[in-house]
């Protein structure tokens, strides 16, 4: 995952200062290999907070450490790039979500919900994926997008995230916003 370590994980370390985070990926981890929940599971255990996320071929997990000063929800999505047909994406694309700036790929819409949906743990969770509204969409380099979701009015039910593309793979990074 070059794209991660050279440009996610080093704007995320300045974004969320005082917060201990890891992402882990895994071929072993893969939707098409037997006991890849197991394994996923066992690979979390001393982590407060984690997602985990799979696709044929790859696994993996973001999580935070315990020794983190607080506990932020945070959602992580593996996709399989071939897989996410635009009539696809169109169908949990909804009229709140901005206008998508020139560049940006449409499949990166379905990774950004994945992630943000899985964010927003309980009550904040909307009961479908529409009920998300991505907005604020920027570049951060060629290729790595960052962005701000929504669900509802409700100032706890919001967040960031980051999504990007290792083809054959996407992935997106999402961190729920905590309000005082």
């Amino acid at each position: 995952m070059q794209i991660y370590r050279d440009i996610v994980l080093p704007y995320l370390q300045r974004r969320l200062v005082n917060i201990h985070f890891e992402v882990e990926t895994r071929a072993e981890w893969g939707s098409d290999r037997p006991h890849f929940r197991e394994q996923l599971s066992q690979a979390t255990g001393r982590f407060a907070e984690f997602s985990i996320s799979h696709a044929r071929g790859l696994g993996g997990f973001a999580a935070i450490g315990t020794e983190s000063w607080s506990m932020v929800p945070l959602g992580f999505d593996i996709e399989e790039s071939v897989r996410l047909r635009p009539d696809l994406v169109a169908r949990i694309a909804v009229k709140l979500d901005d206008a998508r700036p020139a560049g940006l790929n449409m499949s990166f819409i379905w990774s950004a919900k994945e992630a943000s949906f899985k964010a927003l743990h309980g009550d904040d969770q909307p009961s479908v994926i529409t009920g998300i509204s991505l907005r604020q969409w920027h570049e951060l380099e060629k290729g790595v997008w960052e962005f701000h979701f929504y669900a509802g009015e409700s100032l706890y039910s919001s967040g960031f995230g980051v999504v990007w593309s290792e083809p054959p793979y996407q992935f997106s990074l999402c961190f729920r916003t905590r309000h005082s």
